[in-house]
């Protein structure tokens, strides 16, 4: 599970209860919290805690005018050097134009797919506002069958304080998505054959697929490959309105466990690379920790109370683990599923 996917999981479980989408910043604070790391059972116990904390965070008391975005691990932007942070140059911003101009050809494609070209051949771009009830009219017409991908809708710019680059007082137009599962309409054959080369899906594949499902896939290939959002790629799409891009992309990765930073164009030099790190690495002072950690605490932890000569119950040692490793485990349950999964690995099982 990768970085989006997670922060997919954490927003499913946010809009249960009523509330908005995980930022990017909130996602960047629980990884710094710790959250992230490799004691969670399952993949979504981790993003149900996630979005539990994201709900505290939201909730808390905080002073008049104070931004409800969440702060650095014990630390505040007034006290780092924010600005050393590497401006994006003049030429940089002269190349972002230019470079959602390069897929120009995929937007009139999905223009033309979705009807929203007259008949003098120019393109009648939607609000966006007018995306996500247009997307549902759509989507109630195809059918749920074949292949599933997700796709990113935008539902319009909020006003709200959303990220911790933004000084307190600063008011910030943030994109408000929601993702909805779209479907292809078939199966298609994997991208490798049987003789184990590499195939492109054909035309009439392509032409087969459903309209939002070729929304979705197109939008997360020029997503990968620019580096903005895929709800911000869908409004250049339908909207004809581009945004801007990262200078330089710096991110936690928990596949990783470390960070993926991302150039997308020769000319940045290696200095702003190296101080956009710098400032991302002490902004969240991210803790070091040897990997897989926590279920080798509770293995050894679980061996010792029994070495001991008593068998406490599960509930007890649960109790005793949670005072000398506060938060490690939602549950008992979970504890327990550790213990005995580290045993299975012991025994090759």
């Amino acid at each position: 599970m990768d970085d989006r996917d997670l922060r997919l999981r954490v927003s499913a479980h946010l809009k249960q209860t009523g509330e908005r989408s995980a930022t990017p910043a909130e996602m960047e604070y629980a990884f710094a919290q710790g959250l992230g790391e490799d004691h969670w059972v399952t993949e979504n116990e981790l993003a149900q805690t996630i979005a539990e904390r994201c709900r505290e965070w939201r909730h808390a008391p905080r002073e008049a005018g104070q931004s409800p975005s969440p702060k650095p691990v014990g630390r505040r932007r007034h006290g780092l050097t924010v600005d050393d942070s590497p401006t994006a140059p003049r030429w940089w911003q002269e190349e972002i134009p230019q470079i959602w101009a390069r897929h120009e050809e995929q937007q009139r494609e999905m223009l033309t797919l979705f009807g929203l070209i007259d008949k003098n051949g120019r393109p009648s771009f939607l609000a966006i506002e007018a995306v996500a009830p247009f997307i549902a009219e759509i989507a109630s017409a195809e059918r749920a069958e074949g292949d599933w991908l997700l796709l990113e809708v935008p539902l319009g710019f909020d006003l709200t304080p959303d990220t911790w680059e933004q000084e307190e007082s600063d008011e910030v137009f943030a994109l408000q998505t929601q993702v909805r599962p779209v479907w292809r309409g078939f199966h298609r054959p994997p991208f490798i054959d049987d003789d184990g080369v590499l195939r492109e899906p054909s035309a009439t594949e392509r032409a087969r697929e459903q309209k939002l499902s070729r929304l979705a896939e197109t939008a997360q290939a020029i997503s990968d490959q620019i580096g903005s959002e895929p709800a911000a790629v869908v409004v250049y799409l339908l909207c004809g309105e581009w945004s801007g891009l990262p200078y330089v992309s710096v991110q936690r990765s928990p596949r990783y466990g470390g960070y993926v930073i991302t150039v997308r164009d020769r000319r940045v030099p290696i200095k702003d690379v190296t101080a956009q790190y710098r400032v991302y690495r002490d902004l969240f002072s991210l803790p070091s920790r040897q990997p897989q950690e926590g279920p080798y605490v509770v293995e050894q932890f679980v061996t010792k109370a029994r070495e001991e000569g008593k068998r406490p119950t599960w509930s007890q040692m649960f109790e005793q683990f949670e005072r000398a490793y506060p938060r490690r485990y939602r549950s008992e349950a979970s504890f327990r599923e550790t213990f005995y999964s580290m045993q299975r690995k012991r025994q090759g099982k």
